[in-house]
């Protein structure tokens, strides 16, 4: 998104707020300046249980290395392949502002492989 200041970008995540899924919480993430090679990442799980346990704390900084497909397939391998569902990736040109979008569902990847 670009403002008078510059250049910035927005994460958000929504989640169950209780157990019984009877309310949701919504964060949302606000980066100005972004560096070029750099991106965070909201992953929607916080380690092993039964249930997982939902996501907690700040998004992850990541290094963006290679073009978005490259770096899409990355993260999507690196996903724990029973737990997974869905891949959300947005490449936004610091220059140009444009973006490119990839999703990554589990249902459509697994025919696809």
């Amino acid at each position: 998104m670009q403002t008078e200041g510059g250049l910035r970008y927005r994460l958000s995540i929504l989640k169950s707020g209780d157990a019984e899924g009877k309310s949701t919480q919504r964060f949302f993430y606000e980066y100005d300046a972004p560096r070029a090679g750099e991106g965070h990442l909201i992953h929607t799980y916080l380690g092993d249980g039964n249930p997982l346990p939902p996501f907690e704390g700040e998004p992850v900084r990541v290094a963006v290395e290679g073009d978005i497909d490259a770096f899409s397939h990355t993260l999507w391998d690196s996903l724990n392949e029973e737990n997974r569902v869905s891949l959300f990736v947005r490449f936004i040109s610091l220059r140009t502002g444009l973006t490119e979008t990839r999703i990554f569902n589990e249902r459509l990847c697994a025919k696809n492989t």
